[in-house]
């Protein structure tokens, strides 16, 4: 391996003869460069055969300034330096014929590279390979015609390896007829990491050595990818196979792309060729268009097919007038923010939630070039995401600190660098230059001649963070003075301790006695280095008005200044902390300062043997004011409400009263910092919240009113002219009692109302660790989940990005809810009541309509009609029946807030060839049940938790019954499959059964086939069955147990197996069946008794149709109902009984007997009188009695000729035939009513029961199985948004209810409970908002939206 000069920033490349074009690629890591060059076909030695022939060059990206580089140099602008690989000993491949016609044609369009990151050989193997990929790209590859013409010529794809040990490199994969652009993307884990991705990328951070990218070595899994106007053609490969196997499948592109290409058509190839360049970023896919009227922009992970997040925008680039054309995005390196350019305005999106979350205007000067004309930019993000390249043109560029103060506009200007990328707009038929991007740089390189140059320079220019780095440099010149650390800042005299202070010119003074007690909870310290006093002062301005002030726990800036007191004709001073950082938490570290360095409100202090050092002042150092303010009131809190041993000492110091009104001032001060730089920078919070999660900081600082403020302290909008009434009168008041005595009087403090939004939901931290809302459901105090459920969910009305957090957390606070152990579970419980009232689940609109929708019909009467958005590439061979919302629905179709709640990320389909053994395995042992754990569907747990309360809010809620809509789609048919199972069981018994009962003979060869068939049938099924229930057993364990229908399940199994076994045994002969059979009735009775168990278990499985199953409700809910009633009715008719068994049993021993029926029979002239023998006593018995006691019309006590008997029949006829039975007619009807009601929430409850029993099953289609919709589509169907019409009669009882909720708070019960404030009040003045380290110019602030 040849090592080129570290200085140079160029690589130059020696010729091996003269190349025709240059083209290179980089890995995604940004360590790996491939050059691909082909070589001219005009020497002698290619003149006969016309075979083109090309080389690859290889180069490995070295970091080579390990220290602090050279900022001054101009000429290097980049960290980073090719490495050229030794490929001296590489042969030079050969192109085939029909390869090297299409590359010498006119159909020849471009061509396009792709290389990999490294992949393991095999499995347990330590070697590791690349692929490589170079296609070209034919004219017709990049014209879309529908159908295509069969004499088009498409290009080819061409697929090496290359060999990580010796660097040597072999073909392995030629696709004929695929051309288009390369990509190749790495193996997608699952979605806990899609916002994560740190494993998998080279961070852009010039101290860390890219040889430390081992993560790398983990992947074995990589996709081909190509991208024509026809769509997106994969080819996958899994660890090194010299003769791959795989298939290529096919995708069709979104179909607003289709569109787009429909419209620009008149531009042909060249134009979609950049097109489609232009909607790839990193393994994203951009879809921007503009014709239909789109509002959003639509963001594809190409590793997994599916859409990523929606981003509502306005298509503001110029360029739409003439053509449909999407607008520039950059997308961070962690997954994390997107940047969209349109117009003159750079918008910032946070993708996790699809949320805007920032924008800057970009200021030009006067247009140089025909370059500058188009609203065309190019933007990547370095240095670990935080700051964001936005490039027109060589004279028109900036960066973009994203997380510094200046978030108002920004200059495109010429920065006097050496920088230009060599961008041309769509439109330019200038395409010399071609621009790569990786994860931690760009690099562009010259690979076609231009103006009939017959050769051309192979520079290549790598750009990275340094240009950001640079620019701070040209604006970072700081004139420090060291402060000498001897000197001595105390003495002790007889009177008193004596402690001085340095100003700029080092001149000493005695210091405040204020700032005597400088950090309070040291202050009984008995250790003699351990003082509540300063160790180090100085004055860091002109007026000895800032103090900078470093103890032995914080370093803090306090601002002094004296105020006229016009009641006590003198002067005050008035303090304010300006800054305050921990610099030593835990005192056994001994943290010892090194050097302090100090200017006009500057400092910098660097401590011995770490890199740490702490600077303010320069650049946009006041941010580090907020950041380092939260974490230090999570110390103090810590302080103040600690436990262990140092905490005692502190709480002793404390509790002096002097110490602890000064420790209350240090904590309010510090709050005060956050609160005015809110007020200051909203903007910059908003960002500094996501970077940092400054508000997962303040979760553990226990700050409830700080976290109110921040999450509701909102500036309202004045939406009508009420309003603006309301607000003036208010203006008016306020003013009126301007002059009242106001010292026991609450100040105005409009102005600390705040911007909106200024914390955005994450799925992780930016660090890739627990979100916000995750920190507080672990916290104890439950009241910041409860401020955090209030702000999302209310926010969620119009955009349900906001929601995103909550749908992951919503199984875990069930499962709190339901653990008699946790102690705030009864805080939990109303949460989830007020949440799931929430107006954002019945009243967020389709912003999103340009979609393919599949349509669902409602499952049950009086239920919503659902649509479920195909947000994933739909197979070119999909026959699966979509179609758009009719505009006449759309104004009804609301959308439901949590996303991905139905939807199992990690779940994959069944290998080709284990299909059929994974079938043969179900028929042994059927039903095996997976750990809920190893289902991330969050729905599931939730079923669960609430499968036994059919009451409970969660299915009064119209967002989850259309999920639950869905899901039943998805299931019903397995559960369809086990009812034509169980009827082919009951048909199969019926049959053993009748045989037996009729004695029939079995003769013929026919006769016993069929015969045997139903045997091995019914005893299969049996087992069969038995399998499910054991399985059901296992997975339920005590839960089994408690369901009675189970034992319904059980009894219908055993009994018939029992059964059958016995007479087969007994009676049964081969050579006549049953003919010699011997009847019995007791075993006749238990066969009817088994036929009656079967027959109850089928018509419970015929709940499975939801009609039948709203019935069958109906019919128990009435008779649970009317429980009582019933019971007294029968207490009535046993006691009737009873009386007359007692009376009549022995008629005869009373002289008593009922008189016999007589009959008269008439034939023709002459009468007959015909009289029965003696009538049984039905009374005889107490059963028999009770029994006729129940059909009282039909007994006649008249016949006993006893008139008290009669009076008692009368009597009996009106109790119970006119009153007992009208009554409980009145009140079937009543029950009838309410049964009906609510019948659809328990057929709900009744199908959630089933869709988690299926969804667990190993194979379902919610794991590896597919469903008939994953069928058509010919891929797994992720249901990313749930949609459903809104019907006012279905959803009037719900949104009645949720009037009621609509006043209180979700955190109201649990604010109740605790000592806290309930308004969120900070009392702050106007002039005191404004912080020490701005100059004049930037202390203009923000523009906010």
């Amino acid at each position: 391996m040849s090592t080129k000069n570290t200085e140079e920033s160029i690589v130059k490349i020696e010729e091996d003869g003269e190349v025709k074009e240059l083209y290179l690629a980089t890995n995604p890591f940004g360590n790996f460069v491939v050059e691909f060059e082909l070589l001219s076909s005009e020497s002698s030695e290619l003149s006969e055969s016309r075979l083109l022939k090309y080389k690859f060059r290889m180069y490995n990206v070295k970091l080579e300034k390990e220290k602090d580089p050279d900022l001054n140099d101009r000429n290097g602008l980049s960290y980073r330096k090719l490495d050229e690989i030794d490929t001296s000993k590489q042969k030079t491949f050969e192109f085939e014929t029909p390869q090297s016609e299409l590359i010498t044609s006119k159909n020849k369009l471009s061509w396009s590279v792709a290389v990999s990151n490294k992949l393991r050989k095999e499995k347990s193997s330590k070697s590791t390979y690349r692929l490589l990929a170079i296609s070209c790209i034919s004219r017709d590859d990049m014209i879309y015609k529908d159908p295509s013409d069969p004499n088009d010529i498409f290009g080819f794809t061409i697929v090496f390896v290359i060999d990580q040990d010796d660097y040597s490199i072999k073909e392995i994969l030629k696709l004929d007829n695929y051309g288009g652009k390369v990509k190749l993307f790495a193996r997608y884990k699952d979605k806990s990491s899609q916002n994560t991705d740190k494993k998998n990328t080279d961070e852009d951070k010039r101290n860390t050595d890219i040889k430390k990218t081992s993560d790398e070595k983990s992947l074995d899994k990589c996709f081909l990818t190509i991208f024509n106007a026809y769509g997106i053609h994969r080819y996958p490969f899994k660890y090194l196979n010299y003769n791959p196997t795989g298939k290529i499948r096919s995708f069709k592109y979104p179909k607003r792309i289709y569109h787009a290409l429909d419209k620009n058509e008149r531009f042909e190839a060249e134009f979609n060729n950049k097109y489609i360049q232009k909607c790839l970023n990193l393994h994203y896919f951009l879809v921007d268009t503009t014709d239909e009227g789109a509002q959003y922009i639509e963001l594809y992970d190409l590793r997994t097919n599916q859409l990523v997040n929606t981003f509502k925008r306005r298509n503001l680039n110029s360029l739409n007038l003439i053509a449909d054309i999407p607008d520039c995005i950059a997308i961070s390196h962690n997954n994390k923010l997107l940047a969209y350019a349109s117009g003159n305005y750079v918008k910032l999106y946070l993708i996790d939630c699809g949320l805007e979350i920032a924008y800057i205007e970009l200021i030009k000067n006067v247009k140089e070039s025909s370059d500058d004309f188009y609203d065309d930019y190019f933007m990547h993000f370095f240095n670990d995401d935080e700051t964001l390249l936005i490039y027109q043109s060589k004279n028109h560029w900036a960066i973009w600190n994203i997380f510094s103060l200046k978030q108002k506009t920004i200059e495109l200007k010429d920065h006097q660098l050496k920088f230009n990328l060599n961008m041309s707009n769509i439109f330019s038929n200038r395409d010399c230059y071609q621009l790569e991007r990786s994860n931690s740089f760009v690099i562009i390189v010259k690979n076609k001649a231009e103006k009939g140059e017959t050769k051309f320079s192979k520079e290549k220019y790598i750009y990275d963070g340094f240009i950001s780095d640079f620019l701070r440099s040209e604006s970072d010149n700081p004139e420090f003075k060291p402060l000498s650390l001897t000197e001595s800042f105390a003495e002790k005299t007889n009177k008193k301790e004596k402690h001085f202070i340095f100003d700029l010119y080092h001149k000493k003074s005695e210091l405040d006695e204020y700032y005597h007690i400088f950090e309070p909870w040291l202050y009984t310290s008995k250790k003699p280095d351990v003082k509540a006093t300063p160790r180090y002062s100085v004055y860091i301005d002109e007026k000895k008005e800032t103090l900078l002030l470093i103890g032995k726990h914080t370093i803090q800036v306090w601002h002094d200044r004296a105020e006229q007191d016009q009641a006590k004709q003198d002067q005050d001073k008035k303090r304010t902390l300006e800054f305050i950082s921990v610099i030593d938490e835990d005192e056994n570290k001994n943290l010892i300062i090194e050097k302090i360095e100090y200017a006009i409100r500057k400092f910098k202090i660097s401590f011995k043997d770490t890199e740490k050092f702490i600077e303010m002042g320069c650049h946009d150092d006041i941010i580090h004011t907020v950041i380092e303010a939260c974490k230090t009131l999570k110390f103090l809190n810590s302080i103040y409400y600690g436990t262990n041993i140092d905490n005692i000492d502190y709480s002793i110091s404390l509790a002096l009263k002097k110490c602890h009104s000064k420790f209350l001032e240090i904590v309010e001060q510090t709050r005060n910092i956050i609160v005015r730089f809110i007020q200051r920078f909203p903007i910059s919070w908003r960002l500094l919240s996501i970077r940092y999660d400054l508000l997962g900081i303040l979760i553990d600082a226990d700050e409830k009113l700080l976290i109110k403020h921040i999450l509701f302290n909102e500036k309202k909008d004045i939406d009508s002219p009420d309003d603006y009434i309301r607000k003036t009168f208010d203006i008016v008041y306020k003013l009126e009692k301007k002059n009242e005595d106001s010292n026991n009087k609450i100040p105005a403090s409009d102005h600390l109302l705040h911007e909106k939004s200024m914390h955005m939901p994450q799925y992780t931290s930016w660090d890739g660790k627990e979100n916000t809302i995750r920190r507080a459901f672990e916290n104890k105090e439950p009241l910041y989940l409860g401020y955090l459920l209030e702000y999302y969910s209310n926010k969620a009305v119009k955009n349900i990005g906001w929601m995103i957090s909550v749908g992951e957390i919503l199984p875990d606070l069930y499962d709190r809810c339901h653990d008699p152990k946790n102690p705030n579970n009864g805080f939990f419980k109303s949460y989830l009541q007020i949440l799931l009232y929430k107006p954002c689940f019945c009243s967020k609109g389709l912003d999103t309509p340009f979609f393919d929708f599949l349509t669902i019909p409602p499952s049950i009467n009086n239920s919503f009609e659902v649509f479920i958005p195909i947000t994933q590439l739909i197979p070119a061979k999909s026959h699966l029946e979509v179609e758009e919302i009719s505009k006449e629905k759309i104004p009804n179709v609301r959308m439901v807030p949590l996303i991905d709640f139905a939807t199992n990320n990690k779940t994959f389909l069944t290998p080709k060839g284990k299909e059929y053994s994974n079938f043969l395995k179900s028929l042994i042992f059927p039903n095996k049940y997976l750990p809920l754990e190893k289902i991330p569907i969050p729905i599931l747990p939730i079923i669960e938790k609430v499968e036994s309360d059919h009451d409970d809010p969660f299915y009064f809620n119209p967002s989850i019954e259309a999920i639950m809509n869905f899901m039943w789609h998805t299931s019903k048919s397995y559960w369809f499959y086990t009812l034509y199972i169980f009827i082919i069981y009951f048909l199969s018994y019926s049959i053993i059964t009748w045989m037996y009962v009729a004695h029939m003979e079995v003769t013929g060869d026919f006769q016993h086939i069929l015969m045997f068939v139903t045997v091995i049938l019914f005893f299969y099924l049996t087992y069969y069955h038995f399998m499910v229930e054991f399985n059901q057993a296992r997975s339920k364990k005590w839960n089994y147990l408690k369901d009675p229908f189970n034992y319904v399940d059980l009894f219908s199994l055993s009994l018939p197996f029992i059964i059958s076994v016995y007479i087969f045994i007994e009676y049964y002969t081969i050579e006549d069946g049953f003919k010699y059979a011997e009847s019995n009735i007791y075993l006749s009775f238990i066969i009817f008794i088994s036929i009656i168990a079967i027959w109850y278990e089928f018509i419970l499985l015929l709940r499975i149709y939801p009609g039948f199953a709203h019935y069958l409700v109906i019919l128990y809910s009435i008779v649970i109902e009317i429980r009582s009633f019933l019971l007294f009715f029968a207490l009535t008719v046993i006691a009737m009984g009873h009386a007359l068994f007692i009376f009549l049993g022995y008629a005869a021993y009373i002289g008593l007997s009922e008189s016999p029926t007589t009959y008269e029979l008439m034939n023709g002239n002459n009468e007959f009188n015909l009289t029965e023998g003696e009538p049984e006593n039905i009374f005889s018995n107490p059963f028999s009695a009770i029994i006729s006691a129940y059909n009282w019309d039909s007994t006649g006590l008249d016949a006993w000729g006893f008139w008290p008997l009669i009076i008692i029949s009368v009597l009996g006829n009106i109790a119970f035939i006119i009153i007992l039975q009208n009554v409980i007619i009145s009140f079937m009807s009543a029950a009838f009513e309410s049964a009906d009601k609510d019948g659809k929430r328990t057929v709900l409850n009744f199908q959630s029961r089933l869709i988690y029993d299926y969804a667990r099953l190993e194979h379902s289609a919610f794991t590896s199985g597919k469903s008939n919709v994953d069928n058509k589509l010919i891929s797994k169907l992720k249901a990313k948004y749930v949609c459903f019409y809104d019907e006012p009669s279905v959803t009037k009882a719900w949104r009645d209810e949720a009037k009621e909720w609509e006043s209180n708070p979700i955190y109201w019960n649990a604010e109740s409970q605790i000592s806290t404030e309930n308004d969120c009040r900070y009392f702050i003045e106007e002039k005191d908002i404004e912080f020490i380290w701005m100059s004049e110019e930037k202390n203009e602030g923000e523009t906010t939206k």
